[in-house]
């Protein structure tokens, strides 16, 4: 009964935070010119954090295959980590930045580079995500 609970706990928590990464992406675009909004570095940002809480959650899950109605996969764990420690330099270079130059714009480059890689990190946590 505990494990039941527990799966059940777990799933609906991956689900939030799957479908969390969804909602925000949908913000989440490739712009071009030279610099972005402090706006937009937030939404970023924002992106990231709840990328990185789902993609804790997934490494969290049991091997598969297991007792409960969702797992996780070595070649899963291996492409969200791979696409988790990407996206957090993406955020960091861009947080270097404004934090090197305050109240200067942030480049497009380092904003398209962070977008691309939370986006990449999103896709890894979806293709992976096993439910049995």
């Amino acid at each position: 009964m505990k494990k039941s609970i527990l799966g059940l706990a777990v799933a609906f928590g991956l689900g939030l935070g799957v479908a969390g990464c969804a909602s925000v992406s949908s913000d989440l675009q490739i712009i071009s010119g030279t610099s972005v909004t402090p706006n937009q570095v937030y939404v970023v940002g924002n992106a990231f954090v709840a990328a990185e809480a789902t993609a804790t959650q997934y490494d969290q899950l049991p091997p598969c295959p297991t007792g409960t109605n969702i797992c996780r996969t070595p070649a899963g764990v291996r492409a969200v980590d791979v696409a988790i420690r990407t996206a957090r330099n993406a955020v960091s270079a861009m947080e270097a930045y404004t934090t090197a130059n305050p109240g200067s714009v942030v480049p497009v480059g380092l904003y398209n580079t962070a977008v691309v890689a939370i986006t990449a990190l999103q896709s890894a946590i979806t293709q992976y995500y096993v439910k049995s």
